[in-house]
C-alpha cells in the first residue's frame, strides 16, 4: 500500500458539516439564497447527484483496453503488459477498476480533480494506484517554478497530524476537467454554487411546506392587545399544536374574539415547481448532461432520444474519455519502451444505436470510393482485412477506383469510360450533400424555432442574436462539405487533388455557405422553416455541377 493509502484509508466526510477549511476555500458558508455549497453538500440535491452518477459510472463503465499500434495501420491488444490489468480490472487490491474510476471521475466534476497516488516499483513502473480525496491536494510551485503536489495529512478538529507529504507530478494521477491554467479544473460545486443553492432553497422550502403538513402560515388577530410575555407564549402554544409534524390537519378552536388570516403565498402561485425545473436545466448545463440522462423529460421524445443517448457519448462522454486516455499516457506508460502503446475506451457499441442509418452511411460512402472496407472495419474498432485497401466506385458493376477512373476494366467488369463514371459520381455525391445539408438545416431550423419563440415581439433582439448564430452557422456549413466536396473532385480529377483544385474547391465551399446564411426577416421565419427540407435537392445539385465543372476546367 502506497503513503496516501494508508494516511487516508480511515478519512470521513460529513455531507452537512464539512471541515471550515473546504468551506472557506471554496466561495464562503452561504450563497445569495442562503444556502451553503460545498462538493459534499451539493450531493444532497438529488439532480446534482444525478449528473455525477451519470458521467463517472458512463465513464467508468466503458472497458478500458491498452493497445499497441501496428506498424502500418490498426491495433492489438496487449494483455501481457503490466498496464492492462491496472486499468481494465483492478488498480490495486481494494476495488475494482470501475470503483476506481467512478470515484475519480466523481472527484473530479465536484473538486479541482480527482488523484489518485501512483506507487511505482524499483524499476519506475506502475504497480498500484490509491484514491486521493482532493479536499486534501493542493498544487504549488517549488522556487525553480516546478509544479508538485502537497497533501495533508488526516486532521482531528482541523489540527493536522502530520506534516502534508509532497508528490512530483509523475506519481499523482490527476483527471481534471475545464480551468484557469490548464494545471487544475474549476470545481462545478463552486462555479455553479449559486444555482445549487437555489436548487437546495426549493428543495428546503418544499421540505418545510410539507412538514407543516401543506398548511399556509398567517396571523391570529385579537381584540384586545397583549402583554410581550403573551404574545410569546401564544405563538410558542399555537406552533406546538398546529404546526409541525404532529399539528398538521388538527382543527383549530378559536375563542376570546381571535380570527385567522392566512397571509402566505400558495407553492404554485410562487411558481416553486417551475423553478425546480429551471434548476435541473440550469445543473444539467453545467454538467454537459442531456436532461433526459437524469430523467427529466420534458425535450425528450420517442423519435429523438436515441439521437440524445449518441449525443450523451460525444458531447458529455467523450471529453472525459479523453482527457483519462491523454493522462494514462502521459503518467504510466515510459515514453521510450511504450511509445507505440495506448489505452482507449471502447466506445463503439455505445455509438450504434442508429444501425440503419450507420449501414446506410457506410454503404454511400463505400459506394462513391470514399471508403475501402478497412476504412469501414477501423471506424468499427476491427482490424484490416487482408486485399481490403481497394477503393471501389458504383458503374455497371463495383470495381476499383483506379479502374472506373482510367477506364482499364477488364472484359467481366465492364465499364463505359472515366468520362462516362462522371454522373455515377455526382448520382452518388448527389446523396452525399442531401445527408450533409439536411444535417446542417436540421440544426438552423431548431436554433430557428428557439429564437423565433423568444424574440417574437422583440426584433432588434432577434436581429443581434441571427447575426451572431448565421455568422457562426456559416463555418457549420464549410465544416460540413468540406471533405466531401475535395473527394468528389480526387475522384473526377483521377484520384490526385492539386493545391490549385483543392484552393477551388474551398473558395465554392465558402461562398455557397456565405449565400447559405442569409438572415431571414422575423416575420418570415415560420416560411423560412417550413421550406428549409425543400431547399435542400436544388442546393445539392448545384454543388455537385460547381465541383464537376471546377475539375473540367483543370
Amino acid at each position: 500500500m502506497g503513503v496516501i493509502s494508508s494516511i487516508f484509508a480511515s478519512t470521513k466526510h460529513d455531507i452537512n458539516d464539512p471541515n471550515q477549511w473546504v468551506v472557506d476555500w471554496f466561495g464562503g458558508p452561504s450563497t445569495a439564497s442562503g444556502e451553503r455549497v460545498t462538493p459534499s453538500r451539493a450531493l444532497s440535491l438529488p439532480v446534482y447527484l444525478a449528473c455525477v452518477r451519470v458521467i463517472a459510472e458512463d465513464v467508468a463503465k466503458l472497458p478500458l483496453i491498452t493497445y499497441r499500434r501496428r506498424k502500418d495501420r490498426g491495433k492489438d491488444r496487449v494483455r501481457d503488459h503490466p498496464i492492462y490489468p491496472l486499468l481494465h480490472d483492478s488498480p490495486n487490491r481494494e476495488m475494482c477498476a470501475m470503483a476506481f474510476r467512478e470515484t475519480l471521475t466523481a472527484h473530479a466534476l465536484g473538486w479541482h480533480g480527482g488523484f489518485a497516488e501512483i506507487v511505482r516499483d524499483g524499476t519506475g513502473l506502475a504497480r498500484e494506484m490509491f484514491p486521493i480525496h482532493p479536499s486534501r491536494v493542493t498544487l504549488k510551485r517549488n522556487d525553480q517554478g516546478v509544479l508538485f503536489y502537497e497533501v495533508k495529512s488526516d486532521d482531528i478538529a482541523g489540527i493536522a497530524l502530520a506534516e502534508p507529504v509532497k508528490f512530483s507530478i509523475e506519481n499523482i494521477l490527476h483527471i481534471h476537467g475545464l480551468g484557469d491554467d490548464g494545471t487544475q479544473g474549476w470545481p462545478l460545486a463552486r462555479v455553479g454554487k449559486e444555482t445549487i443553492g437555489r436548487g437546495l432553497a426549493i428543495q428546503r422550502f418544499g421540505a418545510s411546506f410539507f412538514g407543516s403538513g401543506s398548511n399556509p402560515s398567517g396571523v391570529v388577530e385579537m381584540a384586545q392587545a397583549l402583554k410581550p410575555e403573551q404574545v410569546v407564549q401564544l405563538r410558542d402554544t399555537w406552533a406546538k399544536q398546529y404546526g409541525g409534524e404532529r399539528g398538521e390537519n388538527r382543527p383549530i378552536v378559536l375563542h376570546g374574539g381571535m380570527t385567522w388570516k392566512q397571509v402566505s403565498v400558495d407553492p404554485e402561485k410562487a411558481q416553486a415547481i417551475q423553478a425546480a425545473g429551471f434548476s435541473v436545466e440550469d445543473i444539467c448545463r453545467l454538467h454537459r448532461v442531456n436532461p433526459h440522462k437524469v430523467q427529466h423529460l420534458v425535450s425528450a421524445t420517442f423519435n429523438n432520444v436515441e439521437q440524445l443517448s449518441i449525443d450523451h457519448v460525444t458531447d458529455t462522454l467523450m471529453p472525459w474519455l479523453v482527457r483519462w486516455e491523454q493522462e494514462i499516457k502521459r503518467k504510466l506508460f515510459n515514453r521510450a519502451q511504450d511509445a507505440d502503446v495506448f489505452a482507449e475506451h471502447f466506445v463503439t457499441g455505445l455509438l450504434r444505436g442508429d444501425q440503419a442509418a450507420r449501414g446506410d452511411f457506410y454503404t454511400k460512402r463505400f459506394q462513391m470510393g470514399t471508403m475501402s472496407p478497412n476504412d469501414i472495419r477501423e471506424a468499427e474498432g476491427e482490424n484490416p482485412i487482408d486485399n481490403g485497401d481497394a477503393y471501389f466506385i458504383a458503374a455497371n458493376n463495383m470495381l476499383p477506383l483506379d479502374q472506373a477512373v482510367s477506364g482499364s476494366a477488364s472484359t467481366t467488369q465492364p465499364v463505359k469510360s472515366a468520362v462516362a463514371s462522371v454522373d455515377a459520381v455526382k448520382k452518388s455525391y448527389m446523396r452525399v450533400f442531401v445527408d450533409a445539408l439536411t444535417r446542417v438545416a436540421t440544426k438552423e431550423t431548431k436554433a430557428l424555432t428557439r429564437a423565433y419563440a423568444k424574440y417574437v415581439d422583440n426584433e432588434i433582439a432577434y436581429t443581434t442574436w441571427a447575426e451572431r448564430f448565421y455568422s457562426e452557422h456559416a463555418q457549420t456549413i464549410q465544416d460540413a462539405l468540406i471533405s466531401p466536396a475535395e473527394a468528389m473532385a480526387e475522384i473526377l480529377g483521377g484520384g490526385t487533388l492539386t493545391a490549385h483544385v483543392q484552393g477551388e474547391i474551398a473558395a465554392l465551399v465558402v461562398d455557397f455557405a456565405a449565400r447559405a446564411t442569409t438572415i431571414p426577416a422575423l416575420d418570415v421565419v415560420g416560411l423560412w422553416i417550413d421550406g428549409a427540407t425543400d431547399r435542400i435537392p436544388d442546393q445539392a445539385l448545384e454543388l455537385t455541377d460547381r465541383i464537376a465543372e471546377v475539375c473540367d476546367e483543370q
